[in-house]
């Protein structure tokens, strides 16, 4: 499951958010289909295929991944990322130190903390098992 808040559904639906980036530890692997849930007891919306793997400086995010990634400018993906995290205390990180991080960021690339990043496309949900067709 590929949790994806619910504000981007339509986006994900329509193909207009293709990528996502996190600072998670362990990355989804490239070929691997996930179910996209708003909450882990909500309903799935899609099925996607993750496409690309990679991890790169959080300054590093270009106009072009912010698109990518839904929305409209850098800076708006840029503060909407440090401070969803900042409430969460990702990485083991304080508020404060997002607070910062979106600073050095907003002003330079190749700053920032490393952070996951992975292209997917909407696919086919997988068959079930025992569904087949019997002959």
């Amino acid at each position: 499951m590929i949790k994806v808040r619910e504000f981007w559904k339509d986006a994900v639906l329509q193909g207009k958010k293709t990528r996502s980036y996190r600072p998670w530890k362990r990355p989804f692997k490239v070929g691997s289909l996930h179910e996209c849930k708003a909450g882990r007891f909500e309903p799935g919306f899609a099925w996607v295929e993750i496409t690309r793997v990679w991890k790169q400086p959080l300054g590093d995010v270009t106009e072009q991944d912010a698109r990518n990634n839904g929305y409209p400018t850098r800076r708006e993906m840029l503060e909407h990322f440090c401070l969803t995290y900042a409430k969460e205390r990702a990485m083991g990180k304080p508020s404060a130190w997002w607070k910062e991080t979106l600073q050095q960021v907003l002003d330079r690339t190749d700053v920032g903390p490393d952070v996951w990043c992975m292209e997917f496309r909407v696919a086919d949900p997988p068959e079930k098992k025992g569904r087949g067709r019997k002959g």
